[in-house]
């Protein structure tokens, strides 16, 4: 077990990639979207439902950019291949029969190659690109049946958007830039600068506010359009490629900041991206694109483990199975587990009478306190009977839930127990057996790229 993780944690570190896991719980959704500003004909009342239905649903979607559309959408739904539809009819089908639902709270990641059509489907999603036929739901309102007024409602209602281009005013400050938007959509002054200064907030940018974008860095400029679309409070955000234009740790940095804001509003976000280590590392579930179709639909774990097909596999073979693992997604329920006011004699009773090596020590409030091996409570007892919570204790740390399997592998490796995981608060969340987590490690190893025979063609 401690080959494993030696080996693990001497691998050589890739460049590309960071492996900090997402500070959450594996599923979704977290939370729930706020309810999202009101207009006169599209608002909140939307956004009923959201425990039984999709936060997004979109059904037989297709796109051609034609002028003969009519004919060309014929031939792409009777199957006929793209590039028979392109000779006869000089059509270019983007999207072909798209089917997928987004849940409430989900962080749905979209990905493929240039070309593959996730910009074009995030963008027919909110009506920037008219769909040429099929359906697109946003908590139930049927995007592709609204005439321009309402279309507007519900961009400020309903879904917006963060592009990969900042698109920022020059001579507005970071508040006035992010309250754009609220403005526009008839927001009162006074209102529009408290909901820009909360996003503001959100992002990190407080100290920036009153800075113009000429003052800021590319990811300080990425976080005030990600703000002024939070500020529009809508449940569903679209982001594309947000991040792309900048460079690698500053994107690791954007995306941790994303994850926060992720957990802490709880909205619905669609993430375009065409880099497979962030998709991993940030995605609930992830959609490969390929030729304007879905591939395959899967959670992160499922994508490296089971790939649909070759397509696929060439995407995720240089992805590690542990980029999609947190400690708290590994955890299982702590049951070695006293007060720190109990006895060490009845400690020791019970120890010795169900075979257990260790306990871990909380108080009344579960906050963990330390372990005890059997060795020290044998020599506590050698002196006097005491509470546990007098007691030097091994371990007194615990490791935080968003730790990502780098990290839960070193502290492993000078635990005399298990791996205790806790909150922010130093809360008692779980436990993470050595064993269980030497298996995992061991499945990564035996489902890793490099581990398998290199065949020339």
């Amino acid at each position: 077990m401690l080959n494993n993780l030696k080996s693990f944690l001497s691998r050589p570190r890739r460049d590309a990639v960071r492996l900090t896991a997402s500070p959450r719980k594996p599923g979704y959704p977290p939370k729930h979207p706020k309810p999202a500003h009101e207009s006169p004909e599209i608002s909140a009342k939307h956004l009923s439902d959201r425990e039984r239905n999709p936060a997004v649903s979109v059904s037989d979607l297709y796109m051609i950019f034609s002028d003969r559309n009519g004919e060309a959408l014929k031939m792409a739904m009777d199957g006929v291949d793209k590039d028979e539809i392109h000779e006869r009819t000089e059509s270019i089908v983007a999207l072909s029969g798209i089917s997928l639902e987004v849940m409430s709270g989900e962080l749905f990641v979209v990905m493929g190659s240039s070309g593959s059509g996730k910009s074009t489907l995030i963008r027919c999603i909110n009506r920037l690109i008219d769909p040429s036929a099929g359906s697109i739901k946003v908590h139930g309102l049927e995007m592709t049946e609204l005439d321009a007024k309402r279309l507007r409602a519900a961009r400020r209602a309903v879904i917006s958007m963060v592009f990969q281009e900042y698109g920022l005013m020059p001579h507005r400050t970071v508040l006035r830039n992010v309250a754009w938007g609220l403005k526009l959509s008839g927001v009162s002054n006074d209102e529009c600068l408290d909901r820009a200064r909360s996003a503001i907030r959100t992002v990190g940018l407080e100290r920036w506010e009153n800075m113009l974008p000429n003052q800021l860095s590319g990811g300080m400029k990425q976080r005030v359009g990600l703000a002024r679309a939070l500020a529009v409070n809508t449940p569903v955000l679209l982001l594309d490629e947000p991040f792309s234009a900048v460079d690698p740790a500053l994107r690791r940095d954007l995306e941790d900041n994303l994850l926060e804001i992720h957990d802490t509003i709880g909205k619905t976000m669609i993430f375009i991206t065409h880099d497979i280590h962030e998709a991993i590392r940030i995605g609930d579930r992830i959609a490969i694109m390929r030729e304007g179709s879905i591939v395959q639909i899967d959670t992160p774990d499922q994508l490296i483990l089971h790939p649909s097909d070759d397509y696929v596999s060439q995407f995720t073979r240089d992805a590690s199975l542990l980029e999609s693992k947190t400690a708290d997604s590994i955890m299982t329920e702590p049951v070695h587990v006293v007060f720190r006011d109990r006895m060490v004699s009845e400690i020791e009773s019970m120890m010795i009478e169900k075979e257990m090596g260790y306990v871990l020590v909380v108080d009344g409030e579960y906050q963990y306190l330390g372990a005890l091996t059997l060795q020290c409570i044998e020599r506590a007892l050698n002196d006097n009977d005491a509470p546990a919570g007098d007691l030097q204790m091994v371990d007194h740390e615990g490791i935080q839930g968003s730790a990502n399997l780098q990290e839960v592998a070193r502290y492993a490796l000078s635990a005399e127990h298990c791996v205790p995981v806790i909150d922010e608060a130093g809360t008692l969340k779980g436990e993470i057996q050595l064993s269980a987590l030497s298996g995992l490690i061991s499945d990564h190893y035996l489902h890793s790229p490099t581990s398998e025979t290199e065949v020339d063609p």
